[in-house]
């Protein structure tokens, strides 16, 4: 029998030490599953082809940049609401998009680019054709599309998550 001696503990066995372990990989295992329910299920165009093709739901955009505080903001409040999130992964498909992605994208049998529009900006193909309201392109911006892919509602502008269970709802 292993005995381990402590200042602050005094004296404990070895096994001791093995049962705590047990224990907080135990609660942490639980905690990670329980954080894992409510966590955004996100995709690709790439992978929502193909989903499209096998499970035909209705699809929201998010369209963001990095340098966008009110799409970090989303981000961090709207898209962690478990009302929202558990709505979204159930009924819809959901695609996050950088606006200003520098990698070529596949959807719907065509490649989309990354298109400079100066020294350091630009934008990218599929942002545009997507999210373009009046000829522009503003973040963030939120997009519904029906099975069909044809849009069911575009906007530029912060949602909250209760504004955006309520567009949702609609569809």
């Amino acid at each position: 029998m292993c005995m381990l001696h402590s200042k602050e503990y005094g004296v404990f066995l070895a096994s001791d030490i093995i049962l705590i372990d047990m224990r907080n990989l135990l609660v942490i295992s639980l905690l990670f599953s329980t954080l894992a329910n409510f966590a955004q299920q996100t995709m690709t165009f790439e992978e929502l082809d193909s989903a499209l093709l096998d499970k035909p739901k209705r699809t929201v955009i998010f369209l963001h940049t990095d340098w966008c505080k009110y799409c970090q903001s989303m981000k961090a409040t709207s898209f962690k609401n478990e009302e929202l999130i558990s709505t979204l992964n159930e009924e819809f498909y959901f695609v996050m998009f950088n606006g200003e992605e520098k990698e070529t994208v596949s959807f719907q049998n065509k490649s989309y680019s990354y298109i400079p529009r100066g020294t350091t900006t630009g934008s990218h193909e599929l942002a545009f054709e997507i999210g373009q309201i009046d000829g522009k392109l503003l973040f963030p911006t939120i997009v519904i599309l029906d099975t069909n892919l044809t849009v069911l509602y575009k906007r530029a502008s912060f949602h909250s998550a209760s504004e955006l269970l309520k567009v949702i709802g609609q569809f």
